[in-house]
């Protein structure tokens, strides 16, 4: 498998850095995420989307006997022979390690290669050395060489894997800065991560106009408390990332997409309310399109949905 894919499902490189500040609660964590990144996921309180998420039937659905066989047949291992091992750190250690905001990305990084980068405001109550604790457990089934490192003068621990009968392998950084646990993919993202904290987030991926125009226009005032996720994606920025060949050359089809206008898409996303007034499910989404639409293009429509006649059967 190859390594962008491995990305998708489990990133391969974690870095967490120790602090001894604490960083503004009021500073979001997109903000700490490059303005590059291709996708992002971040939620305001990862306490309150586990507490909300647990109530709505998708989760019920989900823990049904015959629905977890199911599952349990699709579901890709955490780690198998001829792979690295998983991310270390399940849901459940972030619900208990974190006090409000995570945010998860992907952006490309040097070499045409994929990061992953994930964000998690910690309790300040957990001491380093019980989460470096918590990973070795994790990471018991799999062995892996720990050793102490420093970005930029953040001290942290790194884990090299080395996957059994293949030559890949993966260097997890773990890092904790100014209360925000940081889990990267590589040194690269490590760095960034660090420099933007002392920065206040300067020039990160809230600052872009792309995600800007998504934020505004899938925003709703009156759900804003109660938003549990939020989501963001450049798709042909995420598509140029994953599918680059075996020589860093752009797949055909994303160069067909652009010849024909599609490219003027820049940017999706929304926020969605788990168990919220009677529903699952509340999802505010917005596509940002600017400019005119050209040759292919023209076949798609953006019109606002409220000049749109929505069928009987849907909820008021």
């Amino acid at each position: 498998m190859k390594y962008w894919q491995l990305l998708l499902v489990k990133p391969l490189a974690i870095c967490i850095c120790l602090g001894t500040a604490t960083a503004s609660a009021d500073t979001s964590l997109v903000a700490l995420i490059p303005s590059n990144a291709a996708a992002c996921v971040s939620t305001p309180d990862v306490a309150s989307l586990d507490r909300h998420w647990r109530q709505t039937q998708f989760y019920r659905l989900l823990q049904d006997g015959h629905m977890q066989e199911f599952m349990a047949g699709i579901r890709p291992t955490a780690s198998t022979e001829g792979s690295v091992p998983a991310l270390g750190l399940a849901w459940r250690d972030l619900v208990r390690l974190g006090s409000g905001q995570a945010c998860w990305s992907l952006s490309p990084v040097e070499d045409d290669r994929v990061g992953a980068l994930l964000l998690v405001r910690t309790n300040e109550t957990d001491r380093w050395e019980s989460i470096v604790k918590l990973l070795d457990s994790r990471y018991a089934a799999d062995p892996a060489t720990r050793k102490s490192i420093a970005i930029d003068g953040v001290e942290g621990v790194a884990y090299h894997f080395q996957a059994k009968n293949t030559a890949e392998s993966a260097e997890w950084i773990y890092l904790r800065h100014e209360g925000v646990l940081c889990v990267a993919s590589c040194e690269e993202l490590a760095q960034h991560f660090v420099r933007a904290v002392r920065s206040n987030g300067a020039g990160g991926l809230s600052a872009e106009a792309a995600y800007q125009a998504v934020e505004r226009n899938s925003h709703d005032a009156k759900a804003d408390a109660l938003t549990h996720l939020r989501w963001y994606l450049d798709p042909f920025g995420y598509e140029a990332m994953m599918r680059r060949n075996e020589n860093g050359a752009e797949d055909p089809t994303i160069q067909l997409w652009k010849s024909q206008g599609l490219e003027i898409i820049l940017a999706i996303g929304g926020h969605m309310s788990f168990s919220y007034q009677n529903h699952d499910l509340i999802h505010h989404y917005a596509v940002f399109r600017p400019g005119a639409l050209t040759k292919a293009a023209r076949m798609l429509s953006f019109v606002p949905l409220a000049n749109v006649r929505l069928p009987d059967w849907i909820p008021a």
